[in-house]
C-alpha cells in the first residue's frame, strides 16, 4: 500500500501499562499479573523455543554489559486496569524471559559463570525488563497486534508469520460462524 500523508499511516496497537520489574522479582510478578486468571505464556501464535543455549547466554551478557535493547516485553489482557477478565498472553517475548529464568536456575552460564556462582548483587536497574500490557478485548486484535509486531523488519521466518496469518484467517471465521 503507497501512503503520501504521515497522518494516514495505520498506527500499531500500543499497551497502556508499562511496569519496570527486575530479573529478581520476574517470577513474583508473572505470578502477580495472572492472580486469578489464566496464564499462557506460549501462545499458539507464539513462536517455538528458537534460541539456543548459546543464544540465551549472549542475551544475558548483553544485559548485564548493560544493553538497553531488547528489554521489552509485551503482554495482552482483555480488562485490565478494569475488569480484569484476562486471560493474560505473553504476546512478545518469550525467548528473552525463557533465558533470563534459564539464568535464574542455573541452567545456562554468562560469561562462564552460573548464577549461583557470581559474587556480589545482581543490579536491578540493569537486569531488568520492562512489562508493557495492553488490553485488547478480543483475540482477533491480539493476533494482528503479534503480526504488526513481528511482520516489520525482524528475524521471524515467513514460515513462522504465516503460521500467525493462518490462525487470524481462522479466528475471522469463527467470530463470522458465531454472528
Amino acid at each position: 500500500m503507497i501512503y503520501n500523508d504521515f497522518q494516514k499511516i495505520p498506527k500499531i496497537t500500543h499497551a497502556h501499562y508499562r511496569i519496570n520489574v527486575s530479573w529478581l522479582y520476574l517470577e513474583d510478578q508473572i505470578t502477580q499479573m495472572s492472580e486469578g486468571l489464566e496464564l499462557i505464556i506460549e501462545p499458539e501464535f507464539q513462536r517455538a523455543h528458537v534460541w539456543t543455549d548459546e543464544q540465551r547466554t549472549k542475551y544475558i551478557e548483553w544485559v548485564l554489559r548493560g544493553g538497553k535493547s531488547g528489554k521489552d516485553i509485551l503482554w495482552n489482557c482483555a480488562g485490565w486496569m478494569g475488569k480484569f477478565t484476562g486471560p493474560v498472553y505473553l504476546v512478545d517475548g518469550l525467548q528473552r524471559i525463557t533465558a533470563v529464568r534459564k539464568f535464574l536456575n542455573n541452567e545456562i552460564p554468562a560469561f562462564g559463570t552460573l548464577y549461583k556462582d557470581f559474587s556480589g548483587y545482581l543490579d536491578i536497574l540493569t537486569a531488568d525488563f520492562i512489562f508493557y500490557v495492553n488490553d485488547l478485548e478480543s483475540y482477533t486484535d491480539i493476533l494482528k497486534w503479534y503480526l504488526d509486531i513481528n511482520s516489520g523488519g525482524t528475524i521471524h521466518t515467513e514460515e513462522e508469520i504465516e503460521k500467525v496469518k493462518i490462525l487470524l484467517e481462522k479466528e475471522k471465521m469463527n467470530i463470522t460462524s458465531k454472528s
